[in-house]
């Protein structure tokens, strides 16, 4: 081991690898309350699809039934339709919008690091970091 006087750390590359390690540490969460959302929304309005049916009788005779309609759920099935034909690509964007959005806030906080570190060493004239020897360059 070897010890090495570190004076400053470059903000840029700092920045850029916390953004890649969000963005890649958060594209699985992302992705599955995405797939979540298209699942749910499928199934409630599969859910509401199915409250039109057939009340089914004695033999081979059934009444007709539209339960959307006795309850008066009109407007709120024709909202659902439309919103279940749009959500597909509103839930990719608002997913994506997210995923982007946290990889840069953790581009920050690990920007925010390397400003700290910075600080404190400019203000103890450099810290003392152990090097394994094994490491090729580190400086």
């Amino acid at each position: 081991m070897r010890t090495v006087r570190l004076h400053r750390v470059g903000l840029f590359s700092t920045f850029r690898f916390g953004m890649v390690l969000g963005g890649i540490l958060l594209l699985v969460p992302v992705f599955l309350f995405t797939a979540l959302f298209f699942w749910s929304a499928g199934l409630l309005v599969d859910w509401m699809a199915g409250l039109r049916g057939a009340l089914p009788l004695p033999g081979d005779l059934s009444i007709p039934i539209d339960t959307i309609s006795l309850l008066g759920l009109q407007q709120l099935f024709q909202v659902l339709e439309v919103v279940a034909g749009i959500s597909a690509w509103l839930a990719v964007f608002i997913g994506i919008f997210f995923w982007f959005f946290m990889a840069l806030l953790s581009g920050l906080v690990s920007l925010i690091a390397a400003v700290v570190f910075n600080l404190i060493s400019a203000a103890m004239g450099g810290l003392d970091v152990d090097i394994d020897d094994t490491a090729v360059n580190p400086l």
